[in-house]
């Protein structure tokens, strides 16, 4: 989604690729449309909301795992599926490498990146390391600019 999201957005000018990326970090700290809609339509526009938003692709989710538990066993079935999920990885690693390119601008945000990738991968725990490395950047932030 995100290459998607860059292709037309920022080809197009209407974000640069730091405004896309404050919008997609914003948007990932916000909450969802439950709370969102409650506050400007009351309870029940935010579950109806709610419902319109999520029930569609439960109900596209629902219908696909059927076939997918009937197709699982068929070698054209798995050989597509294998296919799929390797050019699931090669978007992801694509978004990574873009994102990396627009955040890594410097040797302390890619020194932050390697020890926040070292860390998460001695399983430190998520939510003290989102708090340390969040102060910290608005520390440094500071600290660079003003």
């Amino acid at each position: 989604m995100l290459i998607g999201l860059m292709q037309e957005m920022v080809s197009r000018s209407w974000l640069s690729p730091g405004d896309l990326l404050n919008t997609l970090a914003l948007g990932q700290i916000t909450p969802g449309p439950l709370l969102t809609t409650a506050t400007a339509a009351g309870i029940p526009g935010a579950v109806l909301s709610t419902v319109g938003i999520f029930l569609p692709s439960f109900i596209f989710a629902f219908f696909v795992a059927g076939l997918l538990h009937r197709w699982q066993e068929h070698p054209i079935a798995e050989a597509i599926f294998q296919g799929a999920s390797g050019a699931a990885l090669g978007l992801i690693a694509w978004a990574l490498w873009l994102l990396g390119r627009e955040t890594l601008v410097g040797w302390a945000e890619l020194l932050a990146a390697l020890l926040a990738l070292g860390l998460l991968l001695r399983q430190f725990p998520l939510i003290p390391l989102l708090g340390i490395f969040g102060l910290g950047g608005t520390l440094w932030s500071a600290w660079v600019v003003g």
